[in-house]
């Protein structure tokens, strides 16, 4: 169950180490992962809701689409540090990716692959442009994408995807 205002649900999640963040309205909210609450400190969103959300801890920064809007980079006061143009996904979720030879770069898990429509594609967050790199996600028909996470905590050596599926 999640205390969301809107009542259909926070969308994709993002976590600093310390607390989840999510959005289900024109403002990211921090939530307590021990409870699943949210304390009340919030974030002004550039876009409503942020569909897709992820945080980079090397520049504080979080990013965020909704679908195939813009892709906005901005700080915890809520002010705008990029903005790029969108990149023809139905994003749905996001991963900030610091493994990766090359990288950092931001992964967008969207509804653009064959039904069950999930791809995940990399993106170059100093550019605002895909790299071309992406693969095709599993699931059943009639299934979309939902939220997306990178994590390097699973399989030792290993940067590992992780897509929520919906549907």
């Amino acid at each position: 169950d999640q205390a969301s205002d809107a009542g259909w649900g926070w969308r994709d999640l993002a976590f600093d180490g310390t607390y989840l963040y999510a959005s289900d309205s024109g403002v990211i909210e921090q939530i307590d992962p021990a409870t699943g609450l949210a304390t009340g400190v919030t974030i002004t969103s550039p876009i409503n809701p942020a569909r897709a959300l992820a945080y980079d801890p090397a520049t504080d920064h979080f990013w965020a689409a909704n679908w195939d809007s813009n892709i906005y980079e901005f700080d915890r006061s809520g002010v705008m540090v990029n903005s790029f143009a969108p990149v023809g996904l139905s994003t749905y979720g996001m991963a900030w990716d610091p493994f990766s030879e090359g990288g950092p770069f931001l992964w967008l898990w969207s509804q653009d692959g064959p039904d069950p429509l999930l791809m995940a594609s990399q993106l170059d967050p100093t550019t605002g442009l895909l790299t071309g790199v992406s693969f095709l996600g599993s699931g059943v028909v009639g299934e979309m994408a939902g939220g997306a996470a990178i994590t390097d905590q699973l399989v030792p050596g290993y940067a590992v995807f992780l897509g929520a599926n919906q549907g």
